[in-house]
């Protein structure tokens, strides 16, 4: 990131400033049809002037957030060595909901946030569409996941024990057990291919969430396998 700060956008500004220019006069004069092959040929122009600035500081900056949220939640759990994991304990199930929904919500000004940053920097031409549409539907977007992230919560957490050991493991593993371990594992795959797609490219304010909920997806899984373990105890006993 730092390196990057010492790079210029483009190997030739002055070269850049007037591709812009034409581009947008030939907008204005173009009809419907013609309007996509010149802001085609516009972008493939515009990448053949374009040095690695940008790539390395989304990139340099995506790592230094990460890393930095990361410290924050070792330090929080002190954890200093690789078994100290096993001992890191979920929140109970009105925290799940107390601080999930807030989080989720921090994705509408991390939105702003990522297209406006863009758009100081000069990623958008002057003749692009304004950054509030993909706001304005990005911010939709979200409210309507909030929903649905309710949702997924209520019947996660519904029968589940918490709290618990955030990487606890079940007693054995039968079928409904071994299926749940698997979708979960799934989620979390998911989860990571999201979190490296948000390092690369800076999302800065989306890689908080996707820490926080890779969190909670341990957090929800523990709270099944938890309610699990202590039913298997229970008919022992019986």
């Amino acid at each position: 990131m730092a390196y990057s700060l010492n790079l210029p956008y483009y190997t030739n500004a002055a070269a850049k400033e007037k591709l812009e220019s034409e581009t947008n006069d030939k907008m204005l004069s173009s009809n419907g049809s013609q309007y996509k092959t010149i802001k085609a040929k516009y972008y493939a122009d515009v990448d053949k002037l374009q040095t690695n600035k940008n790539l390395y500081f989304d990139l340099g900056s995506g790592i230094s957030v990460a890393s930095f949220i990361i410290f924050i939640f070792l330090l929080g759990f002190k954890i200093k060595h690789y078994n100290d994991f096993l001992g890191v304990k979920s929140v109970n199930k009105t925290l799940i909901y107390l601080i999930a929904i807030p989080v989720w919500l921090l994705m509408i000004p991390g939105t702003i946030w990522y297209y406006t940053l863009r758009a100081e920097r000069g990623d958008y031409p002057a003749f692009a569409d304004s950054i509030a549409i993909p706001i304005m539907y990005g911010a939709f977007s979200i409210c309507v996941g909030l929903l649905l992230l309710i949702l997924f919560l209520i019947l996660t957490t519904r029968k589940s024990i918490f709290p618990t050991l955030v990487f606890i493991k079940p007693i054995n593993y039968k079928k409904t057990i071994l299926i749940k371990e698997v979708l979960w594992g799934v989620l979390l795959f998911l989860n990571l291919c999201c979190f490296i797609g948000f390092v690369i490219d800076g999302d800065h304010i989306l890689i908080i969430v996707n820490l926080f909920f890779t969190y909670l997806i341990l957090t929800l899984r523990a709270g099944q396998i938890n309610r699990y373990n202590q039913n298997m105890l229970a008919a022992a006993k019986v």
